[in-house]
Formats: structure tokens, C-alpha cells, sequence
């Protein structure tokens, strides 16, 4: 037996709510690019409340351009919502991804949720940082397109997210790994050692990783193994919840000195000052999904 779903996960076939082309189609974008988002993420993204958010969601919701869903039997967790067909069509006959929209992404099982969700709050501290001024995010591409990588899939490493960020002339590639502690030591290190076969077999543009990780004790572990597996020339390990800051701060270009500091801190394998010089512009991403909003 089918179990129904929770009104806030229903369509209302009555409802008089209207969508429009400014913010409501820069949500639809955002969802279609990452394959789902949570209320939250949106409302960080594009709105000042939360409530403001779910009013918007749901108006999405009633004229069938997403899909909401819950976290399991988790009720107090957030809704997430996933573009349908129609949004994606309604996009593209208005030519929102210069290069075509980006494909459907699957739904995660239940014990992965937490994980892709986690990998999606990253993506949105990159869309932010962008929208601040930070650098250009040229793409972002999610571990179910980078299997067949051609700079990874030799190496037998899927990264859970790849950003390709440019500023000035400066591009980087931008690795993510997304630890929730779930993996044992060992496996961490062979990941490790296989980010630093990537590093050492160098591309253009040149390549960095960001670990984010869940507790502090978790982070300090993370970076000792970065370390001692050879990769903190080129890696970075941040508490969840301080990406932002991280990028704010200018990784993984030059990172600056916080406004409240007098001077800069010496370089540590936790946070690397990199000064790119004279790096080729060109795009990290042969077709680029990039909606330009």
C-alpha cells in the first residue's frame, strides 16, 4: 500500500498563486543545475526569509514546474525539491542554458540523501561566492557527470563536486570532497593518494581540492591525512559550514588577510595562499551547462 504524500508535498489544483519570469525562473534555474535543492538552500540563494522561500516553492510546486519530497519519515527535516519535465522545458524554450539544460539527475536513496544534500550546500556557497564578486563560476558538476572524467576516471576517483572558477585571467579547477565521517581511515587516505596522482600529472587549468567535513575533530583527522598523503601543497579541509568564509577569503585564489587581522598568517596545510600568475584563460568544461543569471 502506497503511503499518501504530506500536504506540503502536494499540489494545490486550486490554488490562484502566479509565476513569474524574474525570481521565480532564477530558482528553477538553480534547481535544474543541481538536480534538487532544500527550501533552505534556496531561500540562501535567492531569498530574504525562509518563509519567503516556501511561499515561491510552492507556487512552483501548484503549477507543476517541481517536485517536493521528504527526507524519509523525517518530517522535521526540510522538503527538497527536484525540477519536472515541464520546468525543464519552459527553461529551454526561453534559452536559459546557452549550451543546452543539464540532464536529470536521479534522486539519491534515502541513506545517501545526507550526503548529496550536504555536497549541494557547497554548491551553494560557490553560487554565493560568485554573486559577491568573489570570481566567475564557469561550471559546477556533480559526481553522477565526472565518472567518465578523462582526468579522473584513470585514477578510478569520482569527486563528489568539481567547480571551475575564474578571476582575472586566474582559472582553477576546484575539486570537492564531501566528508561526513562515514568512511574509514584507510579509504580516506587511498582517495588521498589518488587526488595527489591527479595533482601530479598536472592540467591546464591547474587543479585544487576542497575537503568539507563534518565536526572539528573529523577536520583535524582530515588534515592529517592530507598531509601525510602529500596533497596539502594543493588541498584544503573546512569545517562544514565555513566554506563560505573560505571562499570569501579568496580560496583558491590568494587568500586575504580578514579585515580584523593586522597581518597575514604564515601558510598552513589547512589553508594554502596560492598565487596564480599569467594562468591561460580558457574553460574548464568542454560544453558548460552555465546559466548566466
Amino acid at each position: 500500500m502506497t503511503r499518501p504524500r504530506a500536504k506540503r508535498a502536494r499540489p494545490n489544483a486550486d490554488a490562484r498563486n502566479v509565476v513569474g519570469e524574474g525570481r521565480d525562473r532564477a530558482v528553477l534555474e538553480d534547481i535544474v543545475w543541481a538536480g534538487y535543492l532544500t527550501t533552505g538552500q534556496v531561500a540562501t540563494l535567492h531569498f530574504p526569509t525562509r518563509r519567503r522561500a516556501q511561499r515561491r516553492l510552492r507556487a512552483l510546486l501548484d503549477h507543476g514546474l517541481v517536485e517536493a519530497h521528504l527526507q524519509g519519515d523525517a518530517l522535521q527535516r526540510e522538503t527538497f525539491f527536484s525540477p519536472t519535465s515541464r520546468a525543464r522545458t519552459w527553461l529551454e524554450a526561453r534559452e536559459a542554458f546557452p549550451h543546452g539544460v543539464p540532464r536529470s539527475l536521479r534522486l539519491p536513496r534515502p541513506q545517501k540523501l545526507a550526503h548529496a544534500l550536504g555536497i549541494r550546500d557547497v554548491f551553494v556557497a560557490f553560487l554565493r561566492a560568485e554573486r559577491e564578486g568573489r570570481f566567475a563560476l564557469d561550471d559546477f558538476r556533480f559526481d553522477g557527470d565526472l565518472a567518465r572524467d578523462p582526468t579522473f576516471a584513470p585514477l578510478r576517483l569520482i569527486p563528489d563536486g568539481l567547480a571551475s572558477v575564474r578571476r582575472g585571467d586566474a582559472v582553477f579547477r576546484a575539486g570537492v570532497e564531501y566528508d561526513r565521517g562515514t568512511e574509514t581511515t584507510s579509504t580516506l587516505r587511498a582517495k588521498f593518494e589518488a587526488w595527489r596522482s591527479a595533482f601530479e600529472l598536472g592540467s591546464a587549468p591547474p587543479l585544487r581540492l576542497l575537503v568539507v567535513v563534518c565536526g572539528a575533530r573529523r577536520t583535524d583527522s582530515v588534515r592529517r591525512l592530507l598531509a601525510e598523503s602529500g596533497v596539502s601543497r594543493w588541498a584544503t579541509a573546512v569545517e562544514e559550514g565555513n566554506t563560505g568564509e573560505l571562499l570569501t577569503l579568496g580560496w583558491p585564489f590568494e587568500v586575504a588577510v580578514p579585515t580584523d587581522r593586522t597581518e597575514r598568517p604564515a601558510p598552513s596545510p589547512e589553508v594554502v595562499l596560492f598565487r596564480p600568475v599569467g594562468a591561460a584563460r580558457s574553460p574548464a568544461f568542454g560544453a558548460s551547462p552555465r546559466v548566466k543569471l
